[in-house]
């Protein structure tokens, strides 16, 4: 086993990930090499910078590769352009990140999941709580906005609406209903 810099990761026409991987020494050539991740993480790191003026690739992704008979294999390490940007792990910790500067996903040691991204916001897909959750806390913001002196019956009463949805999806969600 050796590690080298990856060049370009890109899908063949079976659909499988390659990773080509800049070879060194005598007749060294950039074939493209099966792509392996560990199970239940897939990953596709970026293309290495262009290479210097002698043709050495630098700066890129770090690939583990081997050989089995003439057919190489690979598995996209680490990518020093990004993960030297990332904090530091407390013991027990891990981390997920992109090729996207302050996004990430760590794990904590007391099992929380934080999770940073770049533009301040994280996708919450279809998760219903979560929604019904956003939703009531918008209404909840809404109703605070819309209470004037003018209209106090009717904003107290969107308000205290608001409060119940809320303490409702709280008790649903940790009953398990």
């Amino acid at each position: 086993m050796e590690i080298g810099i990856l060049i370009g990761a890109k899908y063949n026409d079976g659909g499988a990930l390659e990773s080509q991987v800049a070879l060194q020494g005598n007749d060294a050539s950039c074939t493209p090499g099966l792509a392996y991740s560990p199970f239940g993480f897939k990953g596709r790191p970026r293309s290495a910078d262009p290479p210097d003026a002698q043709g050495n690739y630098q700066n890129g992704a770090l690939v583990l590769y081997w050989y089995e008979g003439s057919v190489l294999h690979t598995m996209p390490l680490d990518d020093g352009r990004r993960s030297t940007k990332l904090p530091q792990l407390d013991e027990g910790c891990s981390i997920f990140y992109a090729d996207v500067d302050d996004a990430y996903a760590q794990w904590a040691t007391d099992g929380s999941l934080n999770v940073k991204t770049a533009n301040g916001k994280m996708n919450v897909g279809d998760d219903p709580v979560a929604l019904a959750l956003g939703s009531a806390l918008k209404a909840l913001l809404d109703a605070i906005a819309g209470v004037t002196a003018s209209n106090t019956e009717t904003g107290l009463a969107a308000l205290q609406q608001a409060i119940k949805t809320i303490t409702d999806i709280q008790t649903n969600t940790l009953m398990g209903t």
